[in-house]
């Protein structure tokens, strides 16, 4: 279904999805299979093997899912995961709280479910050690992204004084927000 053109799926309907096989138990070693999951493509069908394709698939169209679809997530894993042969306990945690930042090296069976601080420099993951991987534009497509985003931002931003303007306000500082593109385009390089 997500590769119609016309269907675009929100992190919340992938964290849905994840959160419920993984309450269900779907995601364990000695798991059932999930009926049709295969018929659709997967090539597991439960298991880690099942979680993995789930999550690397979300992770094409999500860049970043809220507090709280964290939390669901954190504790469906803990939840359904509760038997198996972890060396570490994961316990559900309450409603309210945030998910624990964790920067220590998890230990080789340890179950990862945790928020961490990924490395500017590096984009690795303390916990795991995978280092995330970064989408890599030609020359050429970085020059046009950057000319792109600074004729939005002139453009927004000649919108937005024009409003003060007549509010009574001037302020024509153009060169506020092409300057502030550049210092977030030399970050990127």
């Amino acid at each position: 279904m997500r590769d119609e053109p016309s269907v675009r799926l929100e992190p919340e309907n992938y964290v849905l999805l994840i959160s419920t096989l993984a309450e269900n138990g779907y995601f364990k070693s000695t798991s059932i299979p999930v009926d049709g999951a295969r018929d659709i493509g997967y090539t597991h069908d439960s298991g880690a093997g099942l979680f993995d394709e789930m999550v690397s698939e979300m992770s094409e169209d999500v860049l970043e899912i809220s507090a709280a679809s964290a939390r669901r997530l954190y504790n469906c894993l803990a939840e359904g995961l509760k038997d198996e042969m972890f060396t570490n306990m994961v316990e559900p945690i309450h409603s309210l709280a945030g998910v624990a930042m964790r920067n220590d090296k998890a230990a080789e069976n340890d179950l990862i479910a945790s928020r961490v601080t990924v490395g500017k420099s590096t984009g690795t993951c303390p916990r795991s050690g995978v280092t995330l991987r970064l989408i890599k534009l030609e020359r050429e497509e970085q020059k046009q992204l950057h000319n792109s985003l600074l004729d939005l931002s002139k453009n927004r931003f000649e919108e937005f004084t024009g409003k003060l303007g007549r509010k009574g306000h001037q302020n024509t500082n153009y060169d506020y927000a092409a300057k502030m593109l550049n210092q977030f385009s030399d970050f990127l390089e």
